[in-house]
């Protein structure tokens, strides 16, 4: 079985989510859930270091992401920082427990083995999505 390449894009982030929808379409569900996880865990560390510079605190840096494991953006930590430097109530948005879903779902798919469905798939998409939209309006990224 052939699986298909990684899209490019000039933002390594964005090829990770075009790939997980390319994976999606060819029926990988499993693989396009961990791919769009990647690529929005991608997006909120380059969108953390735009705060940092935006807020002139890039000093900081260091000393917070240091505290942090990953740039999952569901774990309450990482948003807890986005929200301290963007002010973006971002778990209060539509989309938020979608998001939670997803990544719970992920945590199922790398650590227990588990496949996903079409329908979770594509949620978890949709859902990565809408919060890279909301970041990035939100942000003007």
């Amino acid at each position: 079985m052939t699986l298909p390449p990684i899209t490019p894009s000039h933002e390594p982030y964005q090829s990770l989510i075009d790939s997980a929808e390319t994976w999606h379409k060819q029926g990988h569900y499993k693989e396009a859930v961990i791919l769009a996880q990647t690529g929005l865990e991608l997006f909120t560390e380059k969108t953390l270091g735009h705060l940092y510079q935006t807020r002139q605190l890039e000093y900081l840096k260091p000393e917070f992401e240091h505290l942090l494991i990953n740039y999952n953006i569901g774990n309450s930590k990482v948003s807890g920082l986005y929200i301290a430097l963007s002010g973006d109530e971002i778990k209060q948005a539509p989309f938020w427990a979608a998001l939670t879903d997803h990544v719970e779902l992920r945590n199922k798919l790398v650590h227990d083995g588990q496949d996903a469905t079409a329908e979770q798939s594509r949620n978890s998409l949709d859902a990565v999505k809408a919060l890279i939209s909301h970041v990035q309006e939100h942000n003007s990224l």
